[in-house]
């Protein structure tokens, strides 16, 4: 699959959940999350803000990292689940939604850093 030139690659520093505690506590105590940032929890399909300071979005992934659902400005308090999800991906509110994110759209994720390509597929012409 060919990476479309005219749309964006996008590249963000990445973030993962390391460990319980990590799982745990998340972004728990941060007050804000910069727009080149994602926290990322693998093994996972559901989370909750309950103790968050600020609203994020949340994309649930499949085990190849393919978008199965978006969540935009999720406040705190609240509890989300994707069956069938294998990863959750926490953004700064907004930043899905620059970012194109849609069911569908696959990102790829190393050790310190989260690229999205979007490709033929997921827009055809």
């Amino acid at each position: 699959m060919a990476v479309r030139a005219d749309l964006p690659l996008a590249r963000l520093h990445l973030r993962r959940a390391r460990g319980f505690l990590g799982r745990l506590v998340g972004l728990l105590g941060r007050s804000r999350m910069g727009h080149d940032e994602a926290f990322l929890i693998d093994r996972c399909a559901a989370i909750h803000t309950i103790g968050m300071r600020m609203s994020i979005d949340v994309v649930f992934l499949s085990a190849h990292g393919v978008v199965i659902n978006v969540y935009n400005c999720v406040r705190p308090g609240r509890v989300l689940r994707c069956p069938g999800a294998a990863h959750v991906l926490e953004l700064a509110e907004g930043a899905a939604a620059q970012l194109l994110l849609r069911p569908g759209v696959t990102v790829a994720f190393g050790p310190a850093t989260l690229f999205i390509a979007f490709t033929e597929r997921e827009f055809p012409s």
